[in-house]
């Protein structure tokens, strides 16, 4: 269990695992893989993110599959972009030598019926 201490970033944490946990199904990688979601409450524009004041994880995901390079595409892990408990900078290339994520689509599964 990660603990987000005061800051109100559930939203941040729960998002950087669903994308971690899909590229590691994708890239068949096996051990840790963490995200950052410190990344997300710097980067994540409102009303998506609010930084330490919460987000819409959906919302969250959709910015990140319409960003131009610019402006915070490159999903670091934690390793490289530490959590602080609190609202900071923007980094969108907070390490050269780091692996990054990019999200490109988002899809909705349908509810099955037994």
């Amino acid at each position: 269990m990660k603990r987000q201490g005061k800051c109100g970033s559930c939203y941040a944490f729960s998002t950087a695992d669903l994308v971690a946990a899909q590229y590691q199904i994708d890239r068949r990688l096996k051990g840790p893989f963490e995200l950052a979601p410190q990344f997300l409450i710097d980067c994540a524009k409102s009303p998506a993110g609010l930084g330490c004041d919460g987000g819409r994880p959906i919302e969250v995901l959709r910015n990140l599959t319409q960003c131009t390079a610019s402006s915070g595409c490159n999903f670091p892990l934690e390793t490289c972009y530490g959590y602080k408990e609190q609202k900071g900078v923007c980094m969108n290339q907070p390490c050269q030598s780091s692996p990054i994520v990019k999200v490109r689509k988002i899809f909705y599964l349908k509810k099955i019926h037994k």
